[in-house]
């Protein structure tokens, strides 16, 4: 059973008569009322480009209910989620220091110990921050290893890996994040 069968996006965009990314930025800003509007905008873009732009939305949402400008450290002892300028501080001083660090960054929150090296060997101009650039990382370098493990329920191992029971937990955030996105699709689809 894969996760998202179709898109809620493009049918609230249909029943709306907008663009797909209208949809998504007014889906996502029924879950929050502080949501950086040209971040959130530049998302919906890209996302709406994919095939599967509920999968940016639900991931954006369960990773970090689209907060834009984060970095989580997952350091052993050293926790903490930073944001802003802070956390673009974090990540600089990482990437120079310790590009190994467990740092989650962005909307999407991609690790950096996983992912730093690769997204800037293909993308070296690239801002890891911008939710654009990270959705264009997530379809082309990590899409095809998790389709491969995980089939059309790829989203489930997005966060986990390979260890099934942080597949488990990641699999309930998933659903809880899809279910949030079918309540707020509800008051403009009229159900």
């Amino acid at each position: 059973m894969a996760i998202i069968s179709s898109s809620i996006i493009l049918k609230v965009a249909t029943a709306m008569s907008v663009s797909c990314p209208d949809a998504f930025v007014k889906l996502a800003n029924s879950t929050r009322s502080d949501i950086d509007q040209l971040k959130l905008q530049e998302m919906s873009n890209v996302a709406c480009e994919t095939d599967n732009p509920d999968a940016f939305w639900i991931i954006g949402f369960a990773e970090s209910s689209f907060t834009f400008d984060i970095a989580v450290i997952n350091n052993g002892s050293v926790k903490g989620a930073y944001r802003h300028e802070f956390a673009r501080s974090v990540v600089k001083k990482a990437a120079l220091y310790a590009p190994k660090s467990n740092i989650d960054v962005g909307v999407l929150q991609i690790n950096m110990a996983a992912h730093f090296k690769n997204f800037v060997k293909k993308y070296p101009n690239a801002n890891l921050f911008s939710p654009g650039n990270q959705i264009t990382y997530v379809m082309n370098e990590m899409v095809p290893e998790l389709v491969k493990r995980c089939g059309d329920n790829w989203i489930v191992c997005y966060h986990s890996g390979g260890n099934r029971a942080l597949q488990k937990k990641y699999l309930a955030n998933v659903e809880r994040s899809r279910k949030r996105l079918i309540a707020v699709s509800k008051k403009f689809l009229r159900i």
